[in-house]
């Protein structure tokens, strides 16, 4: 058995490769490549006895292990231990600082698989019947991950053996500084906490928030997801969703609709009003109960306008279009059977009895009018003209007169 024996295989120094060289490293390839595979074949045979995920995150574990050790090898093959031993002294680790590094990277891959194990530990208690909901599951992810990773952080600063209280004033400055300049997101995290435990909505709930609406798809700690009618994703931080009014029209199970028809003043509104309800009787969109029901809502401009108020199952905007198709064509059909009309808007013009003074200048007079409705004199002179025609036709009619008798 050989010891203490440390065999350097160099580079010749004019720069040539040997073909020791090329065998060497194609061996540790060949070698990493089957370890790889044993890994594999042996992680599928764990994952039957033991849980898939502590076999995955052994697997990770042990390929990073495998990875790290054959690139020691080849940097020995290729006589890279010097350049090794020469960034070991000039970075000067010492025995304390690689003990940290080594516990350090230890706790946060522990970390890591804590994470994973309590996540799938919480997985497989929300899918017994009864026990929890898919948010509360979500939350209790939530929950856990931000717990190992304070408890990581802190057990990292105890490997550097750094003191808890000049921790606690640094951390005061950083937390000064950075609600500052990220107070915004910060809202929006402590936000995410409000809504993943006060639980206003579901994924898959339909939402109308400010402008947007739409169905909900993930509510993360920073965001809050939707997807649109138009098939648009739509991102709202969750600072302006607490902020804000928000319409939750899934929370109920039932959705009521208003649709609105006029009937021509000349109509029959009771007979009317039945038929609308007949007509929403038995749709299939339409719930049974609440019985839909109409009522008179307004006198519009050109017709009584009905209400007619029905339910709809399970809210979604298909089957919102859908019952409103339904109920349209079903009460055409029956006003169009009894001859009821749906009037087009229309206007009556009456004139007043009796002389009607408008207001204004009077009317000018006969004449030559410019363009701005002013006389330029020349309708006087004609007016005055007429009268001395008029008056000249007199006397020679009084003449003529005078000429007859005698």
């Amino acid at each position: 058995m050989l010891s203490g024996t440390v065999v350097a295989i160099s580079v010749p120094g004019d720069g040539s490769v040997s073909g020791e060289h090329v065998v060497g490293t194609a061996a540790i390839v060949v070698a990493f490549a089957v370890f790889s595979f044993l890994v594999r074949w042996g992680g599928s045979r764990l994952k039957r006895r033991f849980s898939a995920l502590a076999v995955e995150s052994l697997q990770a574990v042990v390929a990073a292990a495998a990875v790290v050790a054959a690139a020691v090898a080849v940097a020995n093959l290729w006589g890279a231990a010097g350049t090794l031993a020469f960034i070991r002294e000039t970075v000067r680790i010492s025995q304390a600082d690689v003990i940290a590094i080594v516990l350090s990277v230890a706790f946060a891959v522990a970390g890591v698989v804590a994470i994973r194990l309590l996540n799938r530990f919480v997985h497989l208690l929300a899918e017994r019947p009864g026990a929890v909901s898919k948010h509360h599951e979500e939350v209790a992810q939530h929950v856990v991950q931000f717990a190992v990773v304070i408890l990581v952080f802190f057990l990292v600063l105890a490997a550097w053996k750094v003191p808890p209280d000049s921790f606690v004033l640094g951390a005061s400055v950083v937390s000064v500084v950075l609600g500052f300049a990220a107070r915004q997101t910060l809202g929006s995290v402590l936000a995410g906490f409000v809504l993943l435990f006060s639980r206003p909505f579901e994924p898959g709930d339909w939402i109308v928030v400010e402008e947007d609406e739409g169905i909900v798809q993930d509510v993360s700690v920073v965001q809050t997801e939707l997807k649109t009618f138009d098939d648009e994703v739509v991102l709202i931080p969750n600072d302006i969703v607490t902020s804000t009014k928000v319409i939750n029209r899934s929370r109920n199970g039932r959705l009521r609709v208003n649709l609105d028809v006029g009937v021509d003043y000349d109509a029959d509104v009771r007979e009317a009003a039945d038929l609308a309800e007949e007509a929403m009787q038995g749709l299939d969109p339409v719930m049974e109960r609440p019985t839909p029901h109409v009522v008179l809502s307004e006198f519009g401009g050109s017709s009584v306008v009905l209400r007619c108020r029905f339910y709809i199952e399970n809210p979604s905007a298909r089957r919102l279009w859908n019952a409103k198709t339904a109920v349209i064509e079903s009460i055409k059909a029956e006003f169009d059977d009894a001859g009821i009309t749906i009037p087009f808007p229309q206007r009556t013009v009456s004139a007043r009895d009796g002389d009607v003074a408008l207001a204004g200048p009077p009317a000018p007079d006969v004449g030559d009018v410019d363009g701005n409705g002013e006389s330029d004199g020349e309708g006087e002179n004609a007016e005055n003209g007429d009268d001395d025609e008029s008056s000249d036709s007199e006397s020679n009619d009084g003449e003529d007169g005078v000429e007859k008798q005698e």
